[in-house]
């Protein structure tokens, strides 16, 4: 899955397949402004499901306000996106790498988008759901 934004971008690649709860993990590439980072993330596939879901409402609900969210039960990535009425979407993200020590390292920021880029992310996220899901995994 690729997000690339005013401010913000984004890989996941797939790690290994989901296991039998769904848990699976993904490489983070991440490019802001004078950053450029890559960890491992561990994610449910619920968790991609459910924003694939909720950026289908965005791009039916043009004209509405609008929310979708990926944020992993373990405190490895959030990204949350809002619309507004007229199709403008700002964005908020943290990413966390593993806690070595139980001290973590974030980075955390905005960026901005706009409805345009929904029909894309949706298909690529649930591209993403189909490669990690079990017996699918690269």
């Amino acid at each position: 899955m690729e997000l690339r934004t005013h401010g913000l971008e984004l890989h996941l690649h797939p790690v290994g397949q989901a296991d039998s709860e769904g848990w699976t993990r993904v490489q983070v590439e991440v490019r802001v402004s004078g950053f450029v980072g890559r960890y491992t993330a561990q994610l449910q596939i619920e968790d991609l499901e459910r924003f694939a879901i909720e950026l289908r409402r965005m791009e039916d609900g043009l004209g509405q306000e609008g929310r979708a969210a990926l944020c992993s039960a373990e405190p490895d990535f959030s990204i949350e996106l809002d619309m507004n009425r007229l199709g403008q979407i700002k964005g908020r993200y943290v990413f966390e790498s593993e806690r070595r020590d139980g001290v973590p390292t974030a980075l955390a920021g905005a960026f901005e988008m706009d409805q345009s880029f929904l029909p894309s992310l949706r298909q690529q996220c649930a591209a993403l759901v189909s490669q990690l899901s079990l017996g699918n995994a690269l």
